[in-house]
């Protein structure tokens, strides 16, 4: 038998370099496929997205005077675009309010410690649930409600 030996006189370069690139795209979509699902099992959930998420609202589509409810952590938050009246009419309630800029409580950030409670006084975003009680005041705008009383300048009125 003769020496059969092997030398690198018969080594094909192109053949070689083909197959090291099909093996390096073959482990790259197998590492890529593999990985996918773990990084996918890190995200929330559907679920938890939807129990935190921000809700988008088209303020613009929202004409003034009008309210507006939309879901949010499941409870109800009202927007309500304001008109110039409602504005003029809150100077009328600050006597009735206990904080009336906002400054007692640690709670409002700093671009809601005005006369407003707003960022953009045009709007008003508020949790729909009444403080008091829990229930779910109704919204009143008119202003003079007979069933309310001549000193009712519109909002938000709990039973």
């Amino acid at each position: 038998m003769a020496d059969q030996s092997f030398t690198t006189d018969n080594i094909d370069e192109k053949k070689r370099r083909t197959l090291i690139a099909a093996a390096t795209v073959v482990g790259g979509a197998g590492v890529a496929m593999l990985a996918r699902p773990l990084v996918e099992s890190m995200l929330p959930s559907e679920r938890a997205q939807a129990a935190g998420a921000p809700v988008e609202v088209e303020l613009k589509a929202l004409p003034p005077g009008q309210l507006m409810t939309v879901e949010w952590r499941g409870k109800p938050v009202w927007i309500v675009h304001r008109t110039p009246e409602m504005l003029a009419d809150l100077a009328k309630n600050t006597l009735k309010l206990r904080d009336p800029e906002s400054t007692a409580t640690a709670q409002q950030p700093p671009f809601a410690q005005n006369e407003y409670r707003a960022q953009r006084p045009e709007y008003l975003i508020v949790v729909g649930i009444c403080t008091h009680l829990g229930c779910a005041p109704t919204f009143r705008p008119e202003v003079g409600a007979a069933d309310i009383g001549t000193d009712w300048y519109g909002g938000f009125f709990c039973p």
